[in-house]
Parts: structure tokens; sequence; C-alpha cells
């Protein structure tokens, strides 16, 4: 089960997720992040304890900050397509910020 936790503060939204970023919790978060958009603040995405992220929560992790949200983390562990052993060296890998930059520099993990 997923839990989503908003933050309105003066300069910025913060959305911070705990659980898994997969299936239906994936929509959920989406929906989340479009009304903080609608605020015209910028938007921070923390994944605290975020267990899986399935490929449907990566392609929204991809449109995400694309269109500019700051995606932080800590304490992601996930199932990695083809490994058989939870690790935390395969999150971020492959996505690149507004600014053409690895988001895994911006993964506190």
């Amino acid at each position: 089960m997923i839990r989503i936790a908003k933050t309105d503060e003066r300069s910025r939204m913060v959305i911070t997720i705990d659980g898994p970023l997969a299936g239906e919790s994936v929509s959920a978060v989406e929906t989340c992040c479009s009304q903080a958009e609608s605020t015209r603040k910028p938007v921070y995405l923390f994944l605290r304890d975020v267990t899986t992220v399935d490929q449907a929560g990566r392609t929204l992790l991809r449109r995400l900050a694309v269109k500019g949200t700051r995606l932080l983390s800590s304490g992601i562990y996930t199932l990695c397509p083809g490994c058989k052993t939870w690790s935390r060296r395969h999150i971020g890998r492959g996505l690149l910020g507004r600014d053409g930059t690895p988001i895994r520099t911006m993964w506190s993990i």
C-alpha cells in the first residue's frame, strides 16, 4: 500500500511517497503531482521509503523529470528486472533531468 503526503511550503510543493511505486499507485502519484504543478511552485517528489518501482513507475519518473519535477530519495530498494537480488544501484539509471544531467546524481543513495 502506498502513502502519499503533500506539503505546501512557501516556495515549493513537496510530495512524499512511501511504499511501492507500482500498479495502481502510479496513477495516484501522477494525479497528486499534476495537482501540485497547478500551484505554479517548484515540485519536489521525495521517494522516502519506496520499496518497488515497476515499468510504469519508471516511466512516470521520466515524465515528471522532463517536466521539471525534482526527484529526491532515501531508502530506495527495488528488484531490478532480470536481477535476482534487491539493489539500489539500478535506481535512476538512464533517467535525465530537464537540464540533461542524470537524475541519479540527485538521488541520495
